[in-house]
C-alpha cells in the first residue's frame, strides 16, 4: 500500500468514524465544515481527500479580525512532530496526530502543546476525531504490515485502546 492510499484510508475511516459516533451520541445540531487535507490523482482524474467535520473556531486565530486575508497568527512549533490533523473539541482543548505514533493536546487554546501518546515507529497518525474533551479516536497505519489502525482514549488520552485494525 503506498503512503497517498495510507493517508486516504486513515481520512476515510477518521471521516466515518466521526460522522458515525457523532450522530448516534448527539441530537443537537452542529455547524459541518469541509475540509479539504489533499487533492491527489486516484486512478485516473483528481480527487480530494476531505472530512466533514464540525465547526471549531479555535484551530487558528486571525490576527486582525473580520474581512482579512490570510492574516493569521503563528501559535507554535511542535518539536520533531509532522502533524497531519487537529480536532477542537472546545476553545480550550485541542489534539494533533502526527507521525511516528505521536499525539498532542493542548488546554489553552493552542499556546502550549504537550505529547500525550509517542509510540515511534511503526505508527504513523493521520486522523484525529475529539467527540467531546474526553472522547477521541485517532487512526493511521502500521508502517511495517501496511494495516489501517485506530485507538480510542475516553479519558482525554491519559489511557489508549489497543490498536483497533
Amino acid at each position: 500500500m503506498n503512503d497517498h492510499a495510507k493517508r486516504a484510508f486513515s481520512m476515510i475511516i477518521a471521516a466515518l468514524l466521526v460522522a458515525a459516533v457523532s450522530s448516534a451520541i448527539s441530537a443537537a445540531p452542529v455547524a459541518m465544515v469541509r475540509h479539504v487535507a489533499a487533492w491527489i490523482p486516484v486512478q485516473g482524474g483528481t480527487r480530494a481527500l476531505e472530512a466533514v467535520r464540525p465547526f471549531s473556531p479555535a484551530v487558528i486565530r486571525s490576527t486582525s479580525g473580520r474581512g482579512s486575508v490570510n492574516a493569521w497568527q503563528f501559535q507554535q512549533t511542535l518539536p520533531g512532530a509532522v502533524i497531519h490533523d487537529i480536532a477542537f473539541p472546545s476553545e480550550s482543548v485541542g489534539y494533533a496526530a502526527a507521525e511516528l505514533g505521536q499525539v498532542w493536546k493542548t488546554i489553552d487554546g493552542g499556546d502550549h502543546w504537550t505529547r500525550i501518546m509517542n509510540l515511534g515507529f511503526p505508527y504513523y497518525w493521520y486522523g484525529v476525531a475529539a467527540l467531546d474533551v474526553d472522547n477521541l479516536v485517532i487512526s493511521g497505519f502500521d508502517d511495517q504490515n501496511s494495516l489501517g489502525i485506530l485507538r480510542w482514549s475516553h479519558d482525554g488520552g491519559q489511557t489508549w485502546s489497543d490498536d483497533v485494525v
